[in-house]
């Protein structure tokens, strides 16, 4: 069953474990679902719904337009329906934390639980007011690069690479950085994939 149709259109699915329904919100933008089924043992006492976002992995494309995180949360309600699933826990990683977040705030009467990893509370949501408090802006190499629209599958990847080392860290500082650039193109390999 790894296509799900709903209203928006099709999800990529993949299922794991028996039990009470936790959902895996993976992070991204351009990662899939893939790298996180390394979660598979919690399916000892749960059942893992793995998913890729609208426009993330073999999902539907994203609308045109502007989007933002409450598109993804209500996808999160679109496809449980789909999945005639009531309520159901929710794991977020990194954007998927933010994901997550939105989900319990939007439909609190479908999520049993809120898992977060490596996260933060994230980007502008229904609850919140570009006037509160976004912490300390990130440095000015790093806003341009998150703004900056990529016109090929080259330069998304030039993109990335540049954003990576922020993303990255190690307890050891003797790690050579041909590791980490190895690291990085693999994760790049599987978002132009």
């Amino acid at each position: 069953m790894p296509i799900v149709p709903t209203p928006v259109g099709p999800f990529w699915v993949e299922q794991a474990g028996q039990g009470p329904y936790l959902f895996i919100a993976h992070g991204g933008p351009g990662l899939h679902h893939g790298p996180y089924r390394t979660l598979d043992p919690l399916g000892a006492r749960n059942r893992l719904i793995y998913w890729d976002h609208r426009g993330h992995g073999r999902s539907a494309a994203l609308p045109d337009g502007d989007i933002g995180i409450d598109l993804f949360a209500d996808d999160i309600v679109r496809l449980a329906d789909s999945l005639n699933i009531e309520r159901f826990a929710l794991f977020g990683h990194s954007s998927g934390g933010w994901i997550a977040q939105e989900t319990a705030l939007r439909h609190p009467d479908r999520v049993s639980a809120l898992i977060l990893a490596a996260t933060t509370p994230g980007q502008l949501g229904t609850t919140e007011s570009r006037d509160d408090d976004q912490g300390p802006p990130p440095p000015p190499d790093v806003a341009e690069l998150m703004v900056r629209e990529p016109a090929s599958a080259a330069e998304l990847i030039e993109i990335w690479s540049a954003l990576a080392p922020h993303y990255m860290r190690t307890a050891d500082d003797q790690v050579p950085d041909a590791r980490a650039r190895r690291a990085v193109r693999r994760v790049l390999l599987i978002a132009a994939t």
